[in-house]
């Protein structure tokens, strides 16, 4: 958060394009770099697999709680060079992106709780078992074999997700509409 505060003034920098740019270069540089070295950035060094595919995603499962220094490096580093090329495109699908952008904290706190509520109205239509869904950060570290087989298969998660993307939108539009009418100094932050 304070990373993302500090870097306001590049968004709106002249040179917002050339210096994300460099940045994001610079940070999947310093990823790629230090990942392939093998012995700094992430608690978990990657092995070869089986497979070329396998290689690769052990070379790119870098820890993501707390966030360690290779999974920083090549998020921040992705977002940066995104951020280049969104500023290019224009169109529909832009206009979309533009508005979870225009209120980012709206935007993740409500998906926690919508995601939270579809998977538990998921898990009772499928009549599995919810116990351990309440305080699943906990559940996880002290508990985890009661989550498991609670999970979904791959096209149900994605469809899950899709439906909330589609729940937030109206929700963010509103939130974005509102952020623009009354310049309260604490709706900045929401």
């Amino acid at each position: 958060m304070a990373l993302g505060y500090g870097m306001g003034p590049l968004f709106v920098s002249r040179e917002r394009s050339r210096l994300f740019l460099v940045i994001g270069a610079s940070l999947l540089a310093l990823f790629f770099a230090l990942r392939s070295l093998n012995v700094y950035g992430d608690p978990h060094p990657w092995a070869m697999g089986a497979t070329p595919g396998q290689t690769v995603m052990h070379f790119f499962n870098v820890q993501k709680y707390p966030p360690s220094l290779l999974y920083l490096t090549v998020t921040l580093g992705i977002a940066c060079l995104l951020a280049t090329l969104f500023d290019r495109w224009r169109g529909r699908l832009t206009d979309v992106l533009r508005v979870f952008g225009s209120v980012p904290l709206f935007a993740y706190v409500l998906h926690i709780y919508l995601l939270h509520a579809a998977n538990v109205a998921l898990l009772v239509l499928t009549h599995r078992p919810t116990l351990g869904t309440f305080d699943q950060t906990r559940t996880a570290f002290l508990e985890p074999e009661k989550l498991a087989g609670s999970g979904f298969p791959l096209p149900v998660i994605f469809a899950v997700w899709l439906g909330v993307l589609l729940l937030l939108y109206p929700l963010c539009r509103w939130r974005a509409s509102l952020k623009s009418r009354n310049h309260s100094w604490w709706l900045s932050y929401l």
